[in-house]
C-alpha cells in the first residue's frame, strides 16, 4: 500500500499552520514531547468518544493498535460496509489521504458519518475536519447521505 501523504491531522495541522506540517515531515524526530495535560485532553476526547459509540450501539471498531495495520483497517471497513454494519473508526483512503471517521451507520435511507468532538460548540475547524473526511468517503465511493458532527 502506497504510504498516505495526508491524514487527516496533518491536513487539519497545515489549515493552522503551513510550517508545522512541513516540521512534522522533515524534522519530526526533532519535536517536543506532548506535554502531559494535552495528553489528559487526548483521554477525555478517547472516552467522550466512547461514549458516542453508546448512541450506536453494537458497532465494530477497526481503528489499528498500529499505523502498519492501516491496509487491515481498510479492508475490515470495506468488508463490514458490505454487511452493512455500524463502524467505528472506519478507514478510508482517496487520493493519498487516510482518514479514520469516528462512527458510520447505515439506515434505510443510507450512510451517516458522524465525527465526534470533546468540546461544547461547533467551531470552523471542526467543519474543516467533516469536509475532509466527506470528501474521501465520497471519493472512495460511499454513497454518505449525511455527515454530522457530534458534541457535548
Amino acid at each position: 500500500m502506497k504510504k498516505p501523504v495526508l491524514s487527516k491531522t496533518t491536513f487539519l495541522k497545515g489549515v493552522q499552520c503551513k510550517k508545522a506540517v512541513y516540521l512534522q515531515k522533515y524534522y519530526s524526530k526533532h519535536k517536543d514531547p506532548i506535554p502531559e495535560e494535552r495528553l489528559v485532553r487526548f483521554n477525555e476526547g478517547h472516552e467522550i468518544g466512547f461514549k458516542a459509540q453508546e448512541l450506536f450501539p453494537g458497532g465494530i471498531n477497526v481503528a489499528p493498535t498500529f499505523k502498519v495495520n492501516r491496509e487491515k483497517a481498510l479492508l475490515q471497513t470495506q468488508k463490514l460496509i458490505e454487511q452493512k454494519s455500524t463502524i467505528y473508526e472506519a478507514a478510508f483512503l482517496f487520493e493519498q489521504v487516510l482518514i479514520y471517521l469516528d462512527i458510520l451507520v447505515y439506515t434505510p435511507e443510507g450512510w451517516i458519518a458522524y465525527e465526534v468532538k470533546s468540546s461544547t460548540e461547533i467551531s470552523d475547524t471542526h467543519l474543516k475536519d467533516i469536509a475532509l473526511q466527506y470528501y474521501v468517503i465520497k471519493g472512495c465511493g460511499l454513497d454518505v447521505i449525511d455527515a454530522k458532527i457530534i458534541f457535548l
